[in-house]
């Protein structure tokens, strides 16, 4: 007997076996039965070799068919994008780690789920349709989705649906591959946004004039703030010279006629704290009282936005905006910039009808009989080290009994050119009142670039002081001549530091810095405000106290309110600090009742300078950069 194995084209297994008669005729039939064993022995070792060699050559393929398939699945795990398998029925059979990152599903979820699960409720049911004609016809789709992460928030995905076929060309399931774009779309969004406002920006710059009456000019602001997509109402308040708001100029979306009030005095202040500080967003809560509760309520506003309106530095009203939009807070925080712009031109536009004001409405007699009755009072608030909470100074700020802003009041006098009267009325008290205050922190004294020009007034005040002392250079007004400034405050001796007021906001703090070289620098409350949880905020003030260590000039943080943020400017290496949580400005007596040494979040000594030398370089501290 002889054997032989092949194989063809294509791996099938074909067996040729020849046989040789050894004997055609055997007449013993034992002989006869044996020689048939044989063969049928042979037959079943030959098949036995061939189904060996095939299951072998089988078992082969199927392992390489699971390394094939376990490629593609580890291909598949570590994709950047999302992929989804389903079945024709869209039931989910499959989701890679990249589905589960951008979803939050975890794929046990999802698994058997149909990708409705994904739904936001944005497209609609044409799109859908759509969808299914191109995949039930076989071909391949393209299209975004917005779906909605298990969090609730939304996403957006450029998708491409794609049918999977078998071995006969029948379509067994489908592949999706999804791209995030949220990114991309909102900076697309964004900038279709910004293009619109600068249009419209553009629009009131080539209408409006200082020409009209102020109302004229508010109203037509208004009017075009709620043409930004998703206002609901504008108003523009002004900050009259007792202080209280009062509206010039308002308008809603829906067209209805707002009337003019006056903002009750408590809010009234609240909104001028939270404008020195720049603009903001905050949800509505407002009590019924409020003047414009009724309209705001009936349009459904939720949240509003107000961007501070400025002459030079002094804040003389507020553009505040409301929206309806189930997401206020986002649609008004992205308006801001745009807000900002409108407040700007109506700083710029109204500057001269609200400067005539202040002397047609009687503000030079209000002025001057605010001097002649002393209807202020100075109060000081503590400049705290923040290593072990010594105080080293105290900052001397001025109060008016009816409330009045002061930084309205002083920008009212300036208007009615009794600016630097009442300066020298304020200083002259709050020295006055130091009297009370223990000898050894130094006095930190407010005063306008005009007044320090002036120099006998100031001079006068300053020259039977026996204490240690700061002057701040506000920002009320623009400074054009350095040289003359820097030899103004050099006059009033050596023993006189300064200090540059709101470094990080105002329009000329930065040049004031690096033009005068003052002993300190006041980092603005815009920069310390939840600076605990802003990492953009940190670097930009260790960025400041690496140019204060080189230039030697100190940081004082302002406007510290919590633990956190104390605790925060303290790690980037600022010494000094004031705020709220520390002590508000009170009378001296009262401030003085508070102790040498105030709480401060828990520091390093060793780590820190101690209180007296931080203290020591205020006083007494060549600053070869300074004027002193």
């Amino acid at each position: 007997m002889r054997l032989a194995l092949a194989y063809a084209a294509g791996g099938a297994l074909w067996i040729v076996v020849s046989t040789t008669v050894i004997q055609t005729d055997i007449a013993d039939p034992l002989t006869r039965w044996m020689v048939t064993i044989a063969k049928g022995l042979a037959f079943v070792a030959v098949t036995s070799v061939v189904l060996l060699a095939l299951l072998r050559r089988r078992a082969g393929a199927l392992t390489r068919a699971v390394a094939a398939q376990e490629r593609l699945v580890s291909v598949a795990e570590q994709a950047f994008n999302p992929i989804i398998l389903t079945d024709t029925q869209g039931t989910i059979e499959y989701v890679n780690a990249a589905f589960e990152r951008l979803t939050g599903y975890a794929r046990e979820e999802v698994i058997g789920q149909n990708p409705r699960i994904l739904g936001s409720g944005v497209q609609s049911d044409a799109f859908y349709r759509d969808m299914w004609a191109a995949l039930a016809a076989g071909q391949a789709w393209r299209g975004s989705f917005v779906n909605r992460r298990k969090d609730g928030t939304l996403y957006t995905a450029d998708e491409i649906i794609s049918p999977l076929r078998d071995a006969t060309g029948r379509v067994t399931h489908y592949a999706a591959r999804q791209h995030d774009v949220t990114t991309e779309r909102e900076a697309e969004a964004r900038e279709v946004r910004r293009a619109r406002e600068r249009s419209l920006v553009g629009e009131a710059l080539g209408r409006l004039s200082t020409q009209v009456a102020p109302e004229e000019i508010a109203q037509a602001i208004c009017d075009h703030v709620v043409r930004l997509s998703d206002v609901a109402l504008a108003v523009l308040l002004t900050f009259e010279h007792d202080g209280d708001a009062a509206t010039l100029g308002a308008t809603s979306a829906d067209g209805r006629v707002l009337k003019h009030h006056r903002v009750p005095a408590q809010r009234s202040q609240e909104l001028w704290s939270r404008a020195l500080a720049g603009p903001w967003v905050e949800m509505w809560n407002q009590p019924p009282g409020h003047p414009y509760h009724a309209v705001i309520t009936e349009l459904g506003v939720r949240a509003h936005a107000y961007a501070p309106i400025q002459i030079g530095s002094a804040v003389v009203g507020v553009l505040a905006v409301g929206s309806a939009d189930p997401g206020a807070i986002e649609v008004l925080t992205a308006h801001l910039p745009a807000l900002v712009e409108f407040a700007a031109i109506g700083g710029a536009l109204l500057a001269p009808s609200l400067a005539a004001w202040a002397t047609a409405s009687g503000a030079q007699e209000v002025i001057r009989a605010l001097i002649a009755e002393r209807a202020f009072r100075p109060v000081f608030q503590p400049i705290v080290e923040l290593a072990r909470g010594d105080v080293v100074g105290y900052e001397a700020l001025t109060r008016f009994n009816d409330g009045a802003p002061p930084d309205a009041m002083f920008a009212a006098a300036e208007a009615a050119g009794l600016g630097l009267e009442l300066e020298a009325a304020t200083l002259g008290e709050a020295l006055a009142a130091a009297g009370s205050l223990p000898l050894g922190p130094w006095l930190e004294l407010n005063a306008s670039p005009s007044f320090v020009l002036a120099g006998e007034p100031l001079a006068g005040l300053l020259g039977a002081v026996r204490r240690p002392l700061v002057l701040e250079l506000t920002e009320h007004e623009a400074v054009t001549d350095y040289a003359t400034l820097r030899g103004a405050i050099g006059r009033l001796g050596p023993e006189v530091r300064f200090a540059v007021d709101d470094a990080g906001a105002g329009f000329a703090s930065l040049r004031h810095i690096l033009e005068l070289r003052p002993h300190i620098v006041k980092l603005d409350r815009a920069l310390v405000a939840g600076i605990d949880a802003d990492p953009t905020r940190q670097a930009l003030v260790a960025g400041m106290q690496h140019f204060a260590t080189t230039t030697g000039c100190t940081l004082l943080a302002e406007g510290v309110e919590t633990a956190a943020e104390a605790a925060m400017v303290a790690s980037l290496g600022v010494h000094l600090a004031q705020g709220y949580w520390f002590a508000r400005p009170e009378p001296a007596a009262e401030v003085a009742g508070l102790g040498s040494r105030l709480p401060v979040p828990s520091t390093d000594p060793d780590v820190q300078p101690g209180p007296r030398a931080v203290a020591d370089r205020i006083r007494v501290s060549t600053n070869d950069g300074g004027l002193g």
